[in-house]
């Protein structure tokens, strides 16, 4: 048997009861299924960890004994396609909306969606320079409606229908705070130079403008254009926006 093709069958049997590939691997046969069963262990323990680190405020809100069951039922139901489990848990939000023990929070998944994105937010390139203030002033006026503003690499936005802000900052602070889950939310998730990563509210029209911005219509597109001129110091100030072009 090649390496590279014993090497695949026993990241499979991590997951696989029923592999036979124990007795391929040189053990005695005595010891073989429950050296395996150790090396199964291990790697759900791990997996469990890394899905703990992405969503510690899940776990807050479901607790330790249910987290680490619906982790492990991820884990067997999600195979890892890679090496790095920089990218594992994707979806996981996904997955615990279907656990029937979860039926009465339906807040939830979002909750999860907006901890896998400050996670995923870790990898975010920082902007280099600043937006381009100078340039845009010489922008001429006819050509307002073709602008197209470019979002910093290091900002995101997010929005629910739940309030989940503030069930995250709940559980981060591990304090007692009055929490609207019926409130709708809207986000900007702001890498910091330190690498951690704030997330700042938005009313509904900073949302559609950044939202517009974000899939790069031209501003004269965008229903809330004509309050630009209001709220652009500030996007400008916060690091929202990278650049723009015509």
């Amino acid at each position: 048997m090649q390496l590279e093709q014993l090497q695949l069958e026993f990241a499979a049997s991590l997951l696989d009861h029923a592999s036979h590939i124990s007795s391929r691997l040189g053990y005695p046969e005595s010891r073989q299924q429950e050296l395996l069963e150790v090396y199964r262990g291990n790697f759900i323990i791990s997996l469990t960890e890394v899905l703990q680190a992405s969503y510690p405020a899940t776990q807050t809100m479901v607790g330790d004994e249910f987290f680490e069951a619906a982790a492990r039922q991820f884990i067997l139901q999600t195979p890892l396609e890679e090496g790095s489990v920089t990218h594992f848990g994707e979806g996981f939000g996904q997955f615990i909306a279907t656990l029937p023990g979860l039926r009465d929070m339906p807040w939830l998944p979002e909750l999860a969606r907006l901890e896998w994105q400050l996670d995923a937010m870790s990898l975010a390139e920082l902007p280099i320079g600043d937006f381009p203030i100078q340039q845009l002033a010489q922008v001429k006026p006819q050509d307002y409606p073709k602008l197209k503003f470019h979002l910093s690499p290091a900002c995101q936005l997010f929005s629910s229908t739940y309030g989940v802000a503030s069930v995250w900052k709940m559980a981060k602070l591990d304090e007692t705070l009055e929490v609207q889950l019926n409130e709708a939310c809207h986000l900007m998730l702001v890498k910091q130079r330190d690498f951690r990563v704030l997330f700042i509210s938005l009313n509904d029209t900073e949302f559609s403008l950044l939202q517009g911005f974000s899939s790069q219509q031209p501003l004269g597109a965008i229903e809330q254009a004509d309050e630009l001129e209001r709220y652009l110091p500030r996007f400008v100030e916060l690091g929202y926006l990278s650049g723009f072009s015509i």
